[in-house]
């Protein structure tokens, strides 16, 4: 009994130091990291569908990361023409001038590019009785020649000559046009454009999450923009995993030009709205 005793006056008295021990200041560190992505990859994922009734790009992710909408894309315009390579096919040389005797002598030559245009160039004049053996070797739209010229008495034997000729810079090529770039085309008044399923967003949470959206904005405005537009989403409520549609449709009334006053005259007229549509998640406790 007395052993007992004085156990519990150890652990009490154990006690009552712990309850004097304190700090004034601490401080723990823990990791923690975000990463950025995609808008197409994220937690909250936004897509475009693709294939058919999609082909006009109004949905797309840029470089920024982010989805983008244009309802006013349509069929794609030429690029502009590059500059493709100029390259030598071929050359040919001519000695000049003829006739006998001592003088600057020398070798014209004939260019011909990969797509047959010619041009004649010549190559540096040595005084000399004779010339021979030229040949050359072709780098892009350059060659790098030789040849062999002598001397009326043949002092020094047959020397050689060495250079480069090259179809001039002002000749190009048009090579391939660049991509084309949509072009921007619109809804005309009386009609009614419909977008199904447009923008494709996934959850990719362990949550489920309740989806809603926001749209703002003079497009979004009708007091604005005098447009009807609707906006739908095909499910609500997501579970882990699960993916809903964001639907578009556009009412432009008949008498869209007399209600906003902008007419189309000569018919080059435009008038863009512009907007944002800002999707919302939260997370939920899901269904039993």
């Amino acid at each position: 009994m007395r052993s007992r005793v004085l156990l519990m006056v150890a652990l009490l008295a154990t006690a009552g130091i712990m309850a004097t021990m304190a700090y004034t200041s601490a401080e723990v560190r823990n990791p923690a990291q975000a990463t950025i992505v995609r808008t197409d990859v994220a937690l909250l994922a936004l897509d475009c569908s693709e294939g058919v009734g999609y082909m006009d790009e109004s949905c797309w992710v840029d470089k920024d990361g982010r989805l983008h909408l244009n309802f006013a894309k349509g069929l794609k315009e030429d690029g502009e023409p590059t500059e493709g390579p100029v390259l030598v096919e071929s050359a040919s040389a001519t000695p000049q001038p003829s006739g006998s005797g001592q003088k600057d002598r020398w070798y014209e030559v004939t260019l011909t590019d990969d797509q047959g245009h010619t041009f004649k160039e010549d190559t540096v004049k040595k005084y000399s009785y004779d010339l021979r053996n030229f040949k050359y070797d072709i780098d892009g739209r350059c060659i790098d020649y030789e040849f062999e010229y002598k001397t009326q008495f043949g002092y020094g034997g047959w020397q050689t000559a060495t250079g480069t000729l090259c179809i001039p810079d002002g000749h190009v090529h048009e090579g391939e046009p660049t991509p084309g770039a949509p072009g921007l085309y619109g809804f005309q008044p009386g009609s009614t454009y419909r977008f199904n399923n447009l923008v494709k967003v996934t959850n990719n949470s362990n949550d489920t999450i309740e989806l809603d959206y926001n749209p703002e904005g003079d497009l979004f405005d009708g007091s604005e923009s005098s447009l009807d537009v609707q906006v739908t989403l095909s499910e609500t409520t997501l579970g882990p995993g699960e993916f809903a549609y964001v639907s578009f449709e556009f009412d432009v009334p008949d008498d869209w030009a007399e209600q906003t006053d902008n007419w189309f005259d000569n018919g080059d007229e435009k008038y863009p709205f512009e907007g944002t549509l800002t999707v919302t998640a939260e997370a939920i406790a899901p269904e039993e």
